[in-house]
């Protein structure tokens, strides 16, 4: 077998094994979630929103809409210590493996940046240039931030603090004035809705996506 399809064989397997680890954590931050907005409940997971004219779509972990904006969370479901800052392409992860008896580092892609490519394709389908989205990327309670710098327009917490970050935003919101219409926040809901629910067409493309980006940014 070539070695080129060897190693693409590979980077499938790694994305697949990174999918099933972080439903874990997205389910978990749908619980937290879910217990804050008990009476609002306009809460969406696992959007496949559209861009561009080749059928493409950027995966939102979880989105909650009020009427201080829409908060876009990533979920990291990742244990060890955590570096990283705002301006780095990559960040890094660090872990004691038992099996191979030796600290392990891993790289992966800055959570400030993904989160803040899905706040521009949500911006652009909905056509809100104005309307307030804030970047909220959540890690797992396990990990450890050691060196983790964050710019103001974003939030990077761990799981247990979703509920403050999230009241934290909103006074700040509710200070200014800023409050979204009834009906504005319904129809943003109805529009993102049929989002949730895509094809197997589509999630068959966007991993095909995913998988070819991986293979670019690994240099198969």
């Amino acid at each position: 077998m070539p070695l080129l399809v060897i190693l693409v064989f590979i980077a499938f397997f790694i994305i697949l094994t990174l999918i099933k680890k972080n439903q874990g954590g997205e389910d978990a931050l749908d619980r937290k979630l879910t217990k804050y907005d008990e009476q609002n409940q306009r809460i969406l997971r696992n959007l496949y929103v559209p861009y561009g004219r080749e059928g493409k779509t950027t995966e939102i972990d979880s989105i909650m809409i009020r009427k201080s904006g829409i908060f876009v969370f990533e979920s990291k479901n990742y244990t060890g210590w955590i570096f990283g800052n705002s301006r780095n392409k990559y960040w890094t992860k660090t872990f004691y493996s038992r099996r191979y008896h030796e600290v392990e580092k891993h790289s992966f892609y800055n959570p400030i940046m993904q989160n803040q490519t899905h706040i521009s394709v949500l911006r652009k389908f909905l056509n809100e240039p104005s309307i307030p989205m804030f970047n909220i990327v959540v890690f797992s309670n396990l990990c450890t931030f050691k060196n983790v710098t964050v710019s103001e327009d974003a939030s990077v917490i761990k799981m247990r603090g979703v509920a403050d970050e999230i009241n934290r935003i909103e006074s700040i919101y509710i200070r200014s004035g800023i409050k979204i219409d009834e009906n504005r926040l319904n129809e943003i809901y109805r529009k993102l809705l049929p989002c949730t629910n895509p094809s197997n067409e589509v999630k068959q493309r966007h991993l095909m996506d995913v998988r070819k980006k991986s293979n670019q940014d690994f240099k198969f």
